[in-house]
């Protein structure tokens, strides 16, 4: 009877043992560990499921959905790189409308200026470097400067002009830049491109609904090479309703094509062929407040969930902004998210596009705000 007494007392202690360990781990802040230490933890961090945007889809892809809690945060503080409201700004800083910025390979800031009809190039200081193109129908002038991109490799300007219905190019120096040539944007196709990705020197990549797609691969002679992915909003809105885009198209560093809507919450990953790789979720709403805000939103209105996105400027992550404080940073080929960046105290008339910088390992963001202001970020002091 002894001998039986002392084998339970054994096993009693090796489960309090057990206990004390697991109720150890349970402690660890999760958001401390890195991706492999948390998973192992608590399993993978997203669980596959059909969309419910995607009826078809479980035979071309995998559905995942972007969790919230989990991932490393790093608290940023911004500043007014200047404020719209200020009595002293130079001209070239009164903006009307900011439609597209992005970052030159010399670290200053390029922006599109719908209503003055012409793009600013200034430094992260704030200093002007040049403005280029002017409003006319002419030869680099501007109806309504939109969507920008760089042709990284020829340091090749590309903007998009939804009013003249073309897209105008400039070869970009350190101080100058220099007006190339135009080309014609497929008529009907695309009404104003919120985002383009140049996919080499002669083709571009954009949301086109008009055409009976939510994804077109179009080249500089208006043709369109490839065009896929049904509408979202199809059996919701009138035909006038599709003039919207249904999102914004980027390309991975590994070719495959990128798409995040901007009325319903999710990430797809294509081939370029049109075959769908991967559907992602990402969490909206977030808040009991946007959640109160999509109900009170009619039936036949458009509910935008994506705010914006950019690249860092060494095009190895892509960083989504689904809310005006919270943003995102992903492996582009897998959309996998990384890191969560929240912006403090952030305040917005009308947000706008953002350029994010990677310099020397430091991730700042750069916010211009749709009234005319710009804000610059810096991580939080600890």
């Amino acid at each position: 009877m002894a001998q039986m007494t002392e084998k339970h007392v054994s096993w009693v202690v090796c489960a309090l043992v057990a206990i004390a360990v697991m109720s150890s781990l349970t402690l660890v802040d999760l958001r401390d560990l890195s991706p492999d230490i948390e998973a192992a933890i608590t399993g993978p961090s997203s669980e596959s499921r059909i969309s419910p945007h995607h009826p078809d889809e479980v035979a071309h892809g995998r559905v995942a959905v972007v969790e919230q809690s989990g991932q490393p945060t790093t608290q940023h503080t911004w500043r007014w790189l200047w404020d719209v409201n200020s009595p002293d700004l130079q001209s070239w800083q009164l903006f009307d409308r900011f439609t597209g910025a992005v970052m030159s390979k010399w670290g200053d800031l390029i922006v599109s200026d719908q209503r003055n009809s012409h793009v600013v190039r200034f430094t992260t200081d704030g200093e002007l470097v040049e403005i280029i193109g002017r409003e006319g129908a002419g030869p680099g002038e501007f109806g309504a400067p939109g969507s920008l991109a760089v042709e990284s490799e020829e340091d090749i300007l590309w903007v998009a002009d939804g009013t003249l219905r073309r897209i105008n190019r400039y070869k970009l120096w350190e101080k100058t830049s220099e007006f190339l040539d135009s080309f014609p944007i497929p008529f009907g196709s695309i009404i104003y491109p919120q985002v383009m990705t140049i996919n080499d020197s002669h083709s571009y990549w954009a949301s086109a609904v008009t055409i009976g797609c939510r994804i077109a691969h179009i080249k500089d002679t208006a043709e369109v090479i490839k065009a896929f992915g049904d509408f979202f909003s199809s059996k919701r809105f009138s035909g006038s309703m599709r003039n919207y885009n249904e999102g914004v198209v980027t390309l991975s560093p590994n070719g495959d094509v990128i798409f995040i809507g901007w009325h319903q919450p999710v990430i797809e990953r294509w081939t370029i062929t049109g075959e769908l790789l991967a559907t992602t979720e990402f969490p909206f709403p977030e808040t009991e407040e946007t959640q109160r805000f999509e109900k009170s939103m009619p039936s036949n209105q458009l509910t935008y969930y994506q705010v914006g996105i950019a690249w860092d400027d060494t095009h190895n992550q892509l960083f989504m902004r689904i809310r005006n404080d919270v943003i995102y940073s992903m492996i582009p080929e897998s959309t996998e998210v990384v890191q969560r960046h929240i912006v403090n105290d952030l305040e917005w008339d009308r947000p706008g596009p953002f350029v994010v910088s990677n310099r020397g390992g430091n991730i700042r963001f750069f916010f211009f705000d749709g009234d005319g202001g710009v804000k610059a970020t810096r991580p939080k002091e600890p």
